[in-house]
């Protein structure tokens, strides 16, 4: 009863926020599509059948023929085999430095082969529904866009507002384990009104109400259990219907002149122009309402906000927010009575794997850290006994894709760079003090070049040049910025 009170409300309450749409007409199921799925799938994690999609390629093209049978008969009735349903729940830890933390682990769910296939043509075919809906905000769950794509147009948003002096402030909302969080009966409503095609809402409805998860624990099964909300992570659909489920939080945000950013879980707002700290901080409010309104839990301690204007973080620091119902308050910041409800602030924060400074400091913690790391492996990795070649392949795919990860949308730290650039030439060049470093890269010269200089220089020219390829708007961004390096604005403080 407290769902279906939930869904009526949200649908009353953002009814002119919600995209509706006529019923999206797709074909039905061709074995053929099948058999091409399986045979380009990946290699992933079977399920507790322990299939995967890419053994099903085994199967006879008769087998493909009886599976569109049965497809066809699932999208008709709704029903799946008891067998299909049943799901393993793994946890994998989102802090390495915290494993003894109980709330630090992700819950995977990983699905049966058999629906995984069923999902992954599906939404294949439905490309033509998403178009109709998707926002240039939207960064998951949309064919051909991604974090990297999400990461790269923030940092280039707060170049060019940096460089030509303008101010904005950012605010980040995060939703506690949002995917098990989910009230499904509004995640169908809301796709029904859009136009999901009748038979695979009917599918797709049938195998989570049915779903049956057991946890995997240290070799063990846990006993068969059925969430009364959440949607599976591995799950071809879930990225997708949570981009439709936040639509409505990204319209409002736009109403209320603010830019949203949307990837899965992970939102982002920036406000700009006039009185951006107040703005700001008004949809951060309306945002913790959004999410109360669907049923979810916001952590507020995990939430922050940051500003390029030091007045403006002077009087955000004294703002506070309380702790509503229905939210995690075991997250809330709680060091004292007095600081409860505290907004985090800061000035510079890591996003999506790069890091992003507001306050005109070319703070980099993310990339340094993921640098000394690096040269620590380095270290190791000169002591082992194994052929130069063995190195080079070693650095080239582990140590030096990990060191240089998100270095795209970062200022690294020069200094970092060169010991990087030292370490690796004292893996792979001459055991004499009279190396050259420089020439220790010419000489074991491999399939890419491995100075970390020039690596750093290729990664962002290839970024900036595949952005400007996927983003119309990208490249007036580069060229207002371009020309105001050369007018010799560089270093273009914030004066509000």
């Amino acid at each position: 009863m407290v769902s279906v009170s939930l869904v009526i409300h949200f649908l009353s309450k953002y009814k002119d926020f919600i995209f509706k749409g006529d019923e999206f007409k797709i074909d039905g199921f061709c074995w053929r599509e099948l058999k091409e799925c399986c045979e380009k799938a990946s290699k992933s994690a079977g399920g507790l059948d322990n299939w995967t999609k890419s053994e099903l390629k085994w199967t006879s093209d008769l087998g493909f023929q009886w599976l569109e049978r049965f497809y066809r008969k699932v999208e008709e009735t709704g029903k799946w085999p008891e067998t299909a349903t049943m799901t393993r729940a793994i946890f994998l830890c989102k802090d390495p430095d915290d494993k003894a933390n109980p709330m630090s682990y992700r819950i995977i769910k990983v699905t049966s082969a058999l629906y995984r296939l069923w999902g992954s043509v599906r939404i294949k075919d439905l490309d033509g529904w998403i178009s109709s809906w998707k926002t240039k905000h939207m960064f998951s769950g949309i064919p051909g866009v991604g974090a990297e794509d999400c990461a790269y147009q923030t940092a280039i948003y707060a170049e060019l507002k940096r460089i030509y002096g303008e101010g904005f402030t950012t605010g980040s909302i995060d939703v506690h384990k949002c995917f098990d969080q989910v009230v499904r009966t509004l995640v169908y409503e809301i796709a029904r009104a859009a136009g999901i095609p009748e038979g695979v809402l009917r599918a797709y409805r049938g195998f989570l109400e049915n779903m049956q998860v057991r946890f995997q624990l240290a070799g063990t099964l846990g006993e068969c259990h059925k969430d009364p909300t959440s949607i599976p992570q591995g799950c071809p659909f879930s990225m997708m219907m949570i981009a439709l489920l936040v639509r409505p939080w990204i319209c409002l945000m736009i109403e209320s002149d603010i830019v949203p950013r949307t990837l899965a879980d992970d939102l982002f707002i920036v406000a700009e122009g006039k009185r951006h700290g107040e703005k700001a901080l008004k949809a951060m409010e309306l945002s913790r309402q959004f999410f109360r309104d669907i049923g979810a839990k916001v952590a507020p301690k995990k939430c922050m906000m940051s500003s390029t204007c030091p007045e403006t973080r002077k009087h955000l620091r004294t703002q506070r927010w309380k702790a509503h119902e229905g939210e995690a308050t075991s997250s809330v910041a709680i060091k004292g009575d007095e600081e409860d409800g505290k907004i985090n602030i800061v000035n510079h924060f890591r996003d999506l794997g790069c890091h992003l400074c507001l306050d005109g400091s070319a703070a980099a913690t993310t990339s340094t850290d993921r640098i000394n790391r690096a040269i620590s492996s380095l270290k190791r990795l000169k002591h082992i006994p194994m052929a130069t070649e063995g190195k080079l392949k070693i650095i080239e795919a582990n140590i030096l894709s990990a060191a240089l990860y998100g270095i795209e949308m970062t200022d690294g730290c020069k200094s970092h760079i060169r010991r990087l650039q030292a370490g690796i030439a004292d893996v792979i060049g001459a055991k004499t003090k009279k190396r050259s470093q420089l020439g220790s890269f010419e000489i074991q010269r491999w399939k890419r070049d491995l100075d970390p200089e020039i690596a750093q220089l290729s990664r962002r020219v290839t970024l900036m040049r595949r952005q400007i390829d996927k983003n119309e708007d990208t490249l007036d961004i580069v060229m207002l910025c371009i020309r105001r390096y050369e007018e010799g604005h560089l270093y273009e403080t914030f004066q509000k």
